[in-house]
């Protein structure tokens, strides 16, 4: 079991006892959701909280978002409450606070495959993210990260946040304090072949200096969406991410040309009939890359290949509405008309029109 998290560019940390918010969630656009059931909930509100969160995971995965939650610990476990109650088909993971190493780890998972087997889920479905924040947990990122549940490992750090507190450090606005324990979280999950997340970001008006002018709308302390100008930014920042994780990608294509991964994107119709030969001969010709294949709409598709998800796609649709695509023809597609013999239709010397065949309710296309 060695988990494979999509590319994740922006987590958003959501309240689990505000509805509102959780409602609002979706259309910040933020490329998954942590449903928060820890710090920014009170704990007078927090058996409310879980069952407010387990009842909206389901409306927000139809929406297309990609679900995790943070979980509550106590004195001595992570709740498995917490954990029964999330577990549900479309949740990618939890996140866990303040793990003290390697063994809290193994618990939390343990945990998770109690729940998997209770809500009949794939052992294995549901992955786990520590968020490092003790200075045990930071001394042993690299064991932490080998966990076969682990995708990830985030170094986050803020100003007064647990790492600071931890490790007794003051804080400055340059952050060098910060930079030995985020290297070491770099290198333990890049050792581990896992993701490193950063830190919690929290100077936002800096990306209004450059620009001089407001991104953001705001109520209050809130941020609640983005101006004009900022909605005129985001496809640029959006390309500029995705471009950068293709120069990655480039590099790792001439340095492991033959070895890696590969996800197609694809119609259900070609993934069922055009698609099976084209596999079996990659697989033969390529047996140390990892083939996956991913089916959906034409739209799917092509948002899957935007997001970075996928790096092919097949449809037979065009997709000339999505100007950052490039579309090749492939082969052509082609349909028959079967008829008995003596059918009206073959009476004809010219092509068979739309016309004539739907007044012709016999034939199979």
């Amino acid at each position: 079991m060695t988990p494979q998290m999509k590319p994740i560019r922006s987590f958003l940390f959501v309240p689990g006892n505000k509805e509102s918010m959780l409602d609002k969630a979706a259309n910040a656009r933020a490329d998954a959701l942590i449903l928060d059931l820890e710090d920014s909930v009170p704990p007078t509100e927090k058996l409310a909280a879980r069952a407010l969160v387990a009842r909206k995971i389901p409306e927000l995965i139809a929406q297309g978002q990609r679900i995790w939650v943070r979980i509550n610990r106590t004195a001595h476990i992570y709740d498995l409450d917490d954990i029964v109650a999330i577990a549900q088909p479309g949740v990618e993971g939890i996140f866990i606070s303040k793990p003290w190493g390697p063994e809290d780890v193994h618990m939390a998972a343990c945990m998770l495959a109690e729940a998997e087997t209770r809500a009949n889920l794939p052992l294995g479905s549901l992955r786990l993210i520590p968020l490092l924040e003790t200075a045990r947990s930071l001394q042993l990122a690299f064991e932490i990260a080998q966990h076969e549940r682990v995708p990830a490992i985030v170094g986050a750090t803020a100003k007064n946040a647990d790492v600071g507190r931890a490790l007794k450090y003051v804080w400055t606005a340059e952050g060098r304090e910060s930079e030995y324990m985020k290297s070491r979280v770099v290198m333990a999950a890049r050792a581990a072949g896992k993701q490193p997340i950063g830190g919690i970001w929290q100077q936002i008006k800096d990306l209004e200096d450059e620009p001089g002018d407001d991104v953001f709308v705001r109520r209050g302390k809130r941020l609640t969406g983005l101006t004009p100008p900022g909605e005129t930014m985001l496809p640029i920042v959006e390309r500029l991410l995705l471009e950068a994780e293709n120069l990655r990608r480039a590099g790792d294509e001439f340095t492991a040309a033959e070895r890696g991964g590969l996800v197609v994107a694809a119609t259900h119709s070609q993934a069922r009939y055009a698609l099976p030969q084209v596999v079996r001969d990659f697989r033969q010709h390529y047996p140390q890359v990892s083939l996956h294949l991913r089916q959906g709409s034409p739209r799917q598709v092509a948002e899957m290949l935007l997001s970075g998800e996928a790096d092919i796609g097949v449809a037979t649709e065009a997709l000339a509405g999505y100007e950052r695509l490039v579309t090749l023809p492939c082969y052509r597609w082609s349909h028959s008309i079967v008829v008995p013999p003596g059918h009206a239709l073959l009476q004809g010397s010219g092509p068979v029109t739309l016309q004539a065949l739907a007044r012709d309710r016999k034939s199979v296309v």
